[in-house]
């Protein structure tokens, strides 16, 4: 071979590893960019602009598509905390464009989420949730739970702002699920503490107790304190309301401690402020006088004018409780002022909102009618093509649509059929259940009953023979065991109480016999005041006799508490122990069959079950049922 092509193919060849090596090189450089971003992300908006026009030329330059997408979306978080909300829908569409071009999924389920977090700010509720659909199905294909859970968070809070309580309500059941699959304690009782805040919002305040009172227990088993703040502050309301003045005390008094250590200003004025309308309640104005005087100092100082309204309209109170009606108007006066002051910056920013609104608008009908233009002239040139393939398309769109349909009919058909085979096996079990209890205490029962009575008569006329008469005594008292054993037994299988009276008599009868000093046993029934159905009322009963049996048998546990909770929403039973607990990452290793007959039991009655367990912490067992009114 001639030397001089050789030496050009070495040339060429080098000239190739030296550019990829250059782009290696420069993506290295523009990836560190991005993580210098991340580090500042919330400190500085400035540096973080600048950060991001940097990783955006040098990967501009080199043609490196997820450094610009990455760049360009770091851009519209800069915009978003400046509050310039269409410049960042703008820079999070160019960014997701470059990223469905790459087909980078994960980072387009983030981004459609970044979308929907700015229309939740915009209170544009509707695009919200039409974004975040996009974001779960997106987090669906690749499998991202955690990602699923946050936009199921962020859709129950924009339901929840335009007061659709029950859909706000079920996307945090799904965000609660979703989390509890991975698991995530933390995320678990965020979603708790959601509810709670939801249901409070509803006005159901014992379901708003229950819920956030389970986030409170998660948070502390945790040793997480960053939202108790937020868990306390609602309870104290929350008590407030149902007028348990002592614990809203309580519970304020806690959250302000935990805020003033996080150095969270605006929480620890806002909670100023609660601790002294209840002391004011309570008619200690004094000490109402002390906390409020804190709240409006803190406010004046992060200039919170809402809180200082409130602050000054108390203060006017408690001087008014004192008998000091100069310093309650004082105070009643700059209260009005401040209310003027909110009413007039509520109606600037209404303006200003119709305004971005009317302008948003006008910038979307040029480009819908520039879209329309183009799309006629397009039609025009391919109109018989077009129809063509709109025909084929309709076609078989139509196909697939009669395929699913029937398809879907046919998957709901099987389901119910496994359901009603699941019923008619829990009657079943349940009739066989009644049969054998009857059998045992009508059969045997009266066999052990007749035997007691003719060997009590043995024994009355055997002659005195200390032999004879010992062997009849040791006879008797095996059959008095025999008899006690077989009336347990009877018992165990179909209580009466349960037939009687019902679920609640029923299961404060079973904690009855199980309580004792070595295991101290909790009960807390609400809501229960009328009977359910009897499958609902025996399958319940089931579930906690198989439980608490679970916690007697393998917990050593010395404290059990049992909630059971009917409200409008369903029936939450709780169950928690201070014994073993165990790992949930490895509970394959731990599910036996007591636990898969309560997991096979509320599935019957299309009810979620949730596990909360950490070796030597405990066991939470959370249960929902719910109710077809």
């Amino acid at each position: 071979m001639d030397k001089k092509y050789v030496t050009l193919l070495l040339v060429f060849y080098f000239t190739l590893q030296l550019a990829a090596y250059g782009q290696l090189q420069v993506e290295s450089k523009v990836d560190s960019l991005i993580e210098k971003a991340r580090t500042v992300i919330n400190n500085n908006t400035d540096s973080l602009a600048i950060i991001a026009d940097q990783a955006y030329h040098l990967a501009l330059q080199s043609s490196y598509k997820k450094g610009m997408a990455t760049a360009i979306r770091i851009k519209g978080v800069v915009a978003q905390f400046n509050n310039e909300y269409d410049s960042s829908i703008a820079h999070y569409t160019e960014a997701l464009d470059l990223f469905e071009e790459i087909g980078d999924s994960l980072q387009v389920a983030r981004t459609y989420y970044n979308i929907a977090l700015i229309y939740n700010l915009r209170s544009d509720y509707e695009r919200t949730i039409e974004y975040g659909l996009k974001a779960i199905k997106m987090s669906e294909q690749i499998g991202d739970i955690n990602g699923e859970g946050r936009v199921y968070n962020l859709m129950g809070i924009a339901a929840n702002a335009r007061k659709d309580y029950e859909q706000s309500i079920a996307y945090f059941r799904q965000y609660s699920q979703k989390v509890a699959s991975i698991p995530d304690s933390t995320e678990i009782a965020t979603s708790y503490s959601n509810m709670g805040s939801t249901f409070q919002s509803m006005g159901q305040l014992d379901s708003a107790i229950h819920y956030l009172t389970l986030a409170e227990k998660i948070y502390l088993q945790m040793g997480t304190h960053r939202n108790m703040p937020d868990v306390y502050q609602n309870l104290g309301v929350l008590y407030e309301e149902n007028n348990q003045l002592n614990e809203a005390e309580e519970y304020t008094t806690k959250g302000l401690a935990l805020a003033k250590s996080m150095g969270n200003r605006q929480r620890e004025a806002g909670l100023y402020n609660n601790l002294g309308k209840i002391q004011n309640a309570q008619r200690h104005w004094q000490e109402a006088i002390t906390n409020l005087s804190q709240s409006l100092h803190i406010a004046d100082e992060i200039g919170d004018m809402e809180i200082c309204y409130r602050s000054n309209e108390q203060l006017a109170r408690s001087y008014a409780g004192l008998g000091q009606y100069e310093e309650a108007y004082r105070y009643h006066r700059d209260a009005a002022v401040y209310r003027d002051s909110l009413f007039s910056i509520e109606k600037t920013k209404a303006a200003q909102e119709l305004q971005t609104q009317y302008e948003t608008e006008k910038k979307e009908q040029q480009i819908e009618i520039l879209n329309q233009q183009t799309a006629i002239h397009q039609l025009k040139l391919r109109q018989r093509g077009f129809l063509l393939i709109g025909a084929v398309v309709f076609l078989s769109v139509m196909a697939l649509m009669i395929y699913f349909v029937q398809n879907r009919r046919k998957i709901r058909a099987e389901a119910r059929l496994q359901r009603q085979a699941a019923k008619e096996v829990l009657e079943a079990e349940e009739r066989e259940r009644r049969r054998i209890a009857t059998d045992l205490h009508d059969g045997v029962g009266q066999m052990l009953s007749a035997a007691l009575l003719h060997v009590n008569e043995a024994h009355d006329t055997t002659p005195n023979d200390a032999k004879a008469k010992n062997a009849i005594e040791k006879a008797l008292a095996h059959l008095h065991e025999s008899y006690n054993e077989m009336r347990s037994i009877s018992h165990q299988m179909m209580p009466n109480a349960l037939l009687k009276a019902g679920l609640a008599s029923s299961v404060r009868e079973f904690v009855e016999k199980i309580d004792t000093p070595k295991m101290r046993i909790s009960l807390d029934i609400v809501g229960l005041d009328q009977r359910l159905d009897e499958q609902t009322e025996t399958v319940l009963y089931r579930i906690i006799q198989e439980a608490v049996n679970n916690v007697v048998k393998h917990a050593a546990a010395s404290k059990l508490t049992l909630q059971l909770i009917k409200d409008h929403d369903g029936i939450a039973l709780t169950i928690e122990d201070n014994g073993n607990g165990f790992d949930t990452a490895k509970s394959a290793d731990f599910e036996g069959i007591g636990l898969r007959n309560i997991r096979s039991r509320v599935a019957m009655l299309d009810g979620t079950i949730d596990i909360d367990s950490a070796p030597n912490r405990g066991t939470l067992l959370a249960i929902h049922i719910p109710t077809y009114e």
